[in-house]
């Protein structure tokens, strides 16, 4: 959902978690360039079965499509730092692109 760059208002803790997972890894691929590679995955909200109401689309990408949406571009840039599947997109760079006012206002309306 890319919580660690937009904060959701209804899961505050949630995100200043995943925003703090974020900053260890850019600082964790940092130190280890040379003998360990660090690939961060960052989700949408997946349809699992850990929160029924937010189980079944549109809410939720079902998990076939975000594994494949995973592996795809694992397999062409097997290098790279972050995998963004298509819908976090919006989330990765909201202060550069001018919209975090609105994502948060759109995260707030919705609930």
């Amino acid at each position: 959902m890319g919580t660690g760059f937009v904060p959701y208002p209804s899961a505050v803790t949630h995100s200043a978690s995943t925003a703090a997972v974020h900053s260890y890894l850019v600082s964790l691929r940092a130190l280890l360039k040379i003998s360990v590679q660090v690939i961060e995955i960052i989700p949408p909200q997946v349809a699992t079965d850990l929160m029924v109401d937010l189980k079944e689309p549109p809410q939720s990408v079902p998990l076939d499509k975000f594994a494949d949406d995973v592996m795809a571009p694992l397999t062409v840039q097997p290098d790279a730092d972050e995998i963004i599947v298509e819908e976090v997109e919006p989330f990765r760079f909201p202060e550069r692109d001018g919209t975090l006012r609105e994502i948060v206002a759109s995260m707030t309306d919705s609930d």
